[in-house]
């Protein structure tokens, strides 16, 4: 069972290195990773945003 609070949390990751290299990896995967904007379909006009 993972650790309940933060002190707890910390405890688990500290414990277990691996799990805790796993869940580095995928949140720098995930935030570094350069967004890719969706294009348009073929065909489409892209949305325009609305003005308020």
């Amino acid at each position: 069972k993972i650790g309940q609070g933060k002190a707890n949390a910390c405890n688990y990751l500290r414990e277990h290195p691996e799990i805790a290299k796993t869940i580095d990896t995928k949140l720098r995967e995930m935030l570094l990773s350069p967004a890719q904007p969706e294009a348009p379909a073929a065909g489409e006009k892209p949305e325009q945003e609305e003005e308020f």
